[in-house]
């Protein structure tokens, strides 16, 4: 298996599902090693799996209403959270075409994004 990194910037392509999950658990592993850093280094604040597991809470939710520091933590988490959304997309819509189911069924991972 062969990554094309093509894949993240084209609709009309298809992946079967091995690459798929493959893709989709190395960019989990690399994003939560990326938030795990922001978090302990930058935020001197802990961050483990539990925290995916557990959203949205109150400070999620009210954000922007934060003080600075937990809103500078959230609004920095969300924005290296972009790339990583866009990249779920499409692969998503890709694996739906392949699987030939309606690529509407994408609006499910942006829910869990």
């Amino acid at each position: 298996m062969r990554f094309q990194p093509s894949l993240l910037w084209t609709w009309n392509r298809a992946i079967d599902r091995r690459p798929y999950v493959v893709i989709g658990a190395s960019l989990f592993l690399v994003k939560f090693g990326i938030d795990w850093l922001i978090a302990t280094q930058a935020f001197g604040r802990p961050w483990s799996l539990v925290h995916y597991l557990i959203w949205p809470n109150d400070l999620t939710v009210r954000g922007l209403n934060l003080a600075d520091p937990d809103r500078a933590f959230y609004l920095t988490l969300l924005a290296v959270s972009v790339p990583f959304i866009w990249t779920g997309v499409i692969l998503t819509l890709h694996r739906l075409r392949a699987a030939g189911l309606p690529l509407g069924l994408v609006v499910f991972v942006i829910g869990q994004s």
